[in-house]
């Protein structure tokens, strides 16, 4: 019969808490965000993640679901789901929100990041106003303006005698 003594072993525990993930993405400031950060967190050994627990401002005490900054407002359900509604069509920059996530043993996560990089809606420019002579019947001239992605816009006749737009709906049209 062998017998075999072992000594000094040591036994590491794996503790390890949830990992929440970053995230960065391009948004119009006329369109809202939206996205299921449990598809951004992990949990360890057996554990799973409470998306009830994902706080949105994790250096303030207690659970935090809404975050506003100067380019708009970010809300977080219950479920998981963060949505971004942009503070209106000319604000532009980035929005950036922490959050955190906790597990079904308690341990909470590092803070991850939601950034979002919001493009202002450009305005339509047709440029100065502009005097327009046609002297015979068949005389035409073209009008060019920009449509930026996203926008519409409409040429209109403020004065003088009637005239025709070859598409009053399009950036660049003849005018007759």
């Amino acid at each position: 019969m062998n017998i075999h003594e072992i000594r000094n072993i040591t036994i590491d525990v794996y503790d390890k808490a949830p990992d929440a993930k970053s995230l960065a993405d391009t948004i119009c400031a006329y369109d809202s965000f939206s996205t299921d950060l449990t598809k951004l967190t992990r949990a360890f050994n057996g554990a799973v993640i409470n998306p009830g627990t994902m706080d949105l401002y994790p250096s303030v005490a207690g659970r935090q679901t809404t975050f506003s900054n100067a380019m708009g407002t970010f809300n977080l359900t219950n479920e998981g789901i963060l949505t971004f509604i942009p503070a209106g069509p000319a604000v532009g920059g980035v929005s950036t929100a922490s959050y955190t996530v906790t597990d079904n043993v308690n341990r909470t996560s590092e803070a991850g990041t939601v950034s979002l990089t919001v493009i202002p809606l450009a305005s339509a420019n047709a440029g100065a106003d502009q005097e327009i002579s046609i002297l015979t019947p068949t005389g035409t001239t073209t009008l060019t303006g920009n449509l930026p992605a996203g926008a519409t816009g409409v040429w209109s006749q403020l004065s003088g005698p009637v005239a025709t737009f070859t598409d009053k709906y399009a950036a660049t049209t003849g005018i007759s």
